[in-house]
């Protein structure tokens, strides 16, 4: 599997399904790949974490918002004084429209 590989092609891999649980999180609440890959200083993961979590929190879930990955580009390993063999990683990220459901049955585009 790609993702596994330290490489360039699996720093890709492994971006491209980040960015696919972001959908995922809204419409199931299920948190566990996301908080595994989400960096502990990454605002846009805790900031979708939290607005996924307050819509399941009164039932609430979210329908379509498909991700599509159109290009991708990516270098390394490079050196880094914090961490070992970085990869930077650039997407071209497109979504569907989505519609959040709330527990109470209302619907927002």
């Amino acid at each position: 599997m790609e993702m596994g590989e330290e490489s360039v092609e699996g720093a890709i891999a492994a971006a491209e399904y980040f960015m696919r649980l972001y959908p995922y999180i809204f419409a199931s609440g299920d948190f566990t790949d996301w908080d595994e890959l989400s960096g502990d200083d990454c605002g846009f993961c805790s900031t979708a974490r939290e607005n996924a979590a307050d819509l399941h929190t009164d039932g609430g879930y979210a329908i379509g918002g498909d991700l599509e990955v159109s290009s991708s580009d990516g270098g390394g390993p490079y050196d880094d004084p914090v961490a070992e063999d970085v990869y930077i990683v650039e997407l071209n990220v497109s979504t569907e429209s989505a519609e959040h459901v709330g527990g109470d049955g209302t619907r927002v585009d």
